[in-house]
């Protein structure tokens, strides 16, 4: 007599089964997992060679007013002495955030976001620059004085004297026109001593959990949509300030406003959940509320 086993397992099937597990298995946990980005951001630059490498910010060259333009066409001498790339340029193959503090002594922390790390630098890079006027001729240095209080030169809405005085000083001297030429004066004047700057350099693990839910706060936050620059409680406090880049989703981002004391935006509460993952949550407090309970990083 046969006896049938109800509770037997037929393994006839089993090894292609367990083939299919296992491929399945594989592609589970090979297969990364990439953010979901709402919409909003700048596009890239479409790259040729007038695109000015050394120019951080690049999207928002000509959205900006020339004044605040020519400020930002600076801001590779705060970068560069950190190794700090350009990531406003072209799109990464992963999406990495860069968020900068910045006090009013000119000390610095930058911070880069990448899925399985925080990049920690910290320096002041102020101390490296000094301006000689001494090496302009007195006419140069007449200029200059004129840029530096007058760029873009403009005559609308200008009392009768005053245009009638920057017309004649265009008239004689139209170079005061070209942003090259005054460009061309900031570098004559500039003296580098890159002998007196170090900054320190830490990394620490993140894991995925922490990185995507990281990455959740700062979307739901509003970032993308924010404007470049804004102060959200008028005056800044202290001096200090800070900036979130993002090159995510084959867009560009930024965002860099004051810091004050009873800051309570989505924006500054998303930035400091990444000052407190690196763990310098005692050092800088850009809110008073904390966004999430902070996860322990590991070290």
């Amino acid at each position: 007599m046969n006896y049938t086993n109800r509770n037997s397992i037929n393994i006839r099937g089993a090894p292609e089964l367990m083939r299919i597990l296992l491929i399945f298995i594989f592609f589970l946990f090979s297969c990364r997992l990439y953010p979901i980005f709402p919409n909003g951001g700048y596009e890239f630059p479409v790259l040729s060679e007038n695109v000015d490498t050394n120019y951080y910010y690049y999207p928002i060259k000509d959205i900006v007013s020339k004044k605040d333009s020519f400020r930002i066409s600076e801001y590779h001498l705060y970068y560069r002495p950190f190794n700090e790339p350009n990531i406003s340029i072209k799109p990464l193959k992963t999406p990495v955030f860069r968020l900068v503090y910045s006090s009013a002594f000119g000390n610095s922390i930058i911070f880069v976001i990448s899925e399985n790390q925080i990049t920690i630098k910290e320096g002041n890079p102020t101390i490296i620059y000094s301006e000689d006027n001494t090496k302009l001729d007195s006419i140069e240095q007449m200029h200059l004085a004129l840029l530096n209080r007058r760029y873009p030169i403009d005559t609308t809405d200008k009392s009768p004297r005053q245009k009638a005085y920057l017309d004649s000083m265009i008239r004689k001297y139209p170079q005061l026109l070209d942003v090259t030429y005054y460009k061309s004066l900031k570098e004559k004047i500039l003296t580098r001593n890159t002998k007196n700057f170090e900054y320190t350099y830490k990394q620490l693990n993140i894991s995925s959990f922490q990185y995507y839910d990281l990455i959740n706060t700062i979307n739901a936050s509003g970032y993308w949509s924010l404007p470049y620059e804004f102060a959200n409680c008028g005056a800044a406090d202290d001096g200090d300030g800070f900036s979130l880049e993002a090159n995510a989703n084959s867009r560009y981002n930024l965002v860099q406003t004051n810091t004050c004391q009873d800051d309570t935006t989505a924006f500054a509460k998303a930035c400091q959940k990444i000052i407190d993952l690196a763990d310098l949550n005692k050092k800088i407090r850009l809110s008073l509320e904390s966004a999430v309970d902070t996860i322990k990083v590991n070290h």
